[in-house]
């Protein structure tokens, strides 16, 4: 189950968490490389697919603002993926369903603070 905030949202049609990973390569005069690891961060990408008006605003409710949120999932493949990150701005939303539905779909990415 995927908490933001320690409420529970919704499932997300296509989701994926990993390591952010950062590094330095550099090349010496002698042509050696040397790499250097600057650190990894916690990462989480969710999208939702054909959400109703009102399911699309509970969702922008908690991310629009760009705000930190305590995200947690306890299902992930790394055991409980848990961290305090920020969601990339503008959030991706899609444009409306064509047939009249004002259903459009949602794609986040937190990534650890």
């Amino acid at each position: 189950m995927i908490t933001i905030n320690t409420t529970p949202i919704q499932d997300p049609t296509e989701y994926n968490d990993n390591y952010d990973q950062f590094f330095s390569d550099n090349i010496s005069l002698g042509l050696q490389r040397q790499r250097n690891r600057l650190g990894k961060k916690k990462i989480a990408e969710m999208t939702w697919k054909l959400n109703t008006p009102t399911e699309l605003s509970t969702l922008l409710a908690l991310f629009q603002e760009g705000a930190a949120v305590a995200f947690v999932n306890d299902a992930s493949s790394f055991g409980t993926f848990s961290f305090t990150g920020i969601p990339d701005l503008p959030l991706d939303i899609s444009d409306y369903e064509g047939g009249g539905t004002y259903m459009r779909s949602l794609k986040v990415v937190l990534k650890e603070v």
